[in-house]
């Protein structure tokens, strides 16, 4: 008597063309009970513990192949329940962050909003529709220069640049080695567009990078930039523009 001749069982998942995909079957899935091949069983991440390189025994991602169809486990109590969690957690950071945002907004909001109200330009065009007369400042330096009775040290202009006078501001400069002073400079604005510069960074890194103003004194027919240094309150050189565009002084 012949005995009947065992076939495989091939995966019954079907293809987007709608035929079954045939393939040589690995599982059964235990919730719908269809026959899978490997590239139709659904897949999770778990922590398995492995050996790491430092000889300890550590938890890393592993990709494992389930014992059910991808449909059965999109819609599986443990998939469902491990998606709403994904959803709260991702909730749950952004209303930290939101709250992080707000907290650091109350501390320093009015600095922002000063650093915002020059790196946008406002303060230039402001400062250009009132009418507000600019100054030139120039940039020096020293250079030894020879002649018939020996060498002398004599200050060169090397460039220029124009800006408004705002005031005497607070700046903090470095006083040597890992000293830091405070002090009120002249202090000018100077006259550039940066209202697209540095587009990708905050408000604050802008201001911090951006060479939106220069500590000067008085020189020749204008100011010498004397270098060095960055503002350090934003919150009055905002207040001493809008000022000024409100009196024309």
């Amino acid at each position: 008597m012949n005995q009947a001749e065992v076939r495989p069982a091939v995966c019954e998942i079907p293809l987007r063309s709608g035929k079954p995909c045939g393939v040589t079957a690995k599982v059964r899935c235990m919730t719908c009970e269809r026959a899978l091949c490997e590239s139709h069983q659904a897949t999770t991440t778990r922590l398995v513990d492995e050996v790491g390189p430092d000889g300890r025994l550590l938890p890393f991602p592993r990709t494992v192949h389930l014992q059910m169809c991808e449909a059965c486990f999109a819609t599986s109590p443990a998939e469902l329940a491990r998606i709403e969690s994904e959803k709260r957690a991702a909730q749950i950071r952004q209303e930290q962050e939101e709250a992080k945002r707000q907290s650091l907004l109350q501390i320093h909001g009015p600095r922002i909003e000063a650093e915002e109200y020059f790196v946008s330009g406002a303060a230039r065009q402001a400062l250009i529709a009132a009418g507000i007369p600019k100054g030139v400042v120039y940039k020096t330096e020293t250079i030894q220069k020879k002649g018939l009775f020996g060498s002398r040290w004599v200050e060169t202009i090397v460039s220029t640049q124009h800006g408004w006078r705002i005031g005497n501001l607070l700046w903090t400069y470095d006083a040597g080695g890992d000293v830091s002073l405070q002090s009120t400079f002249l202090t000018i604005m100077l006259d550039q567009d940066i209202s697209n510069a540095l587009s990708n960074y905050t408000t604050t890194e802008r201001a911090t990078h951006l060479r939106v103003f220069v500590r000067v004194e008085p020189y020749a027919d204008g100011y010498k930039d004397i270098g060095g240094g960055h503002l350090a309150d934003w919150i009055a050189a905002a207040k001493a523009v809008k000022q000024l565009c409100g009196t024309g002084i």
